[in-house]
């Protein structure tokens, strides 16, 4: 996903919609693990909101993660990639013009 995303401003839910794709993945060498580069956040000048990534069932951190165990890589499989704003504080989220990039590593261990 090279291309960028939008998070539509949901005025009626008063919240970002999230992102929803689904990713490819295959290995034939065993399980494939995931995180994140950095803490993913969207930001507008001083103003951040933290965003949730889940890939599989596994919300990503950025320590590694098994996303994909070695029965399911083997043949390949299409996995769900969700990425949604964390919940707004009280007074709600700040507005702005919000932008951020979500740096991901998929890695497979040699074996």
């Amino acid at each position: 996903m090279n291309d960028p995303q939008e998070m539509a401003w949901n005025s009626f839910q008063g919240k970002l919609d999230p992102i929803r794709k689904q990713l490819q993945v295959k290995s034939t060498i065993g399980p494939i693990s995931a995180y994140l580069v950095s803490p993913a956040v969207i930001a507008s000048g001083a103003n951040n909101i933290g965003l949730n990534v889940t890939v599989g069932d596994t919300v990503l951190q950025t320590v590694p993660a098994e996303v994909v165990s070695a029965a399911q890589a083997a043949p390949g499989a299409a996995i769900g990639f969700h990425d949604e704003a964390q919940p707004a504080p009280p007074a709600g989220y700040e507005p702005g013009n919000y932008q951020g990039l979500v740096s991901m590593v998929f890695e497979t261990a040699t074996p």
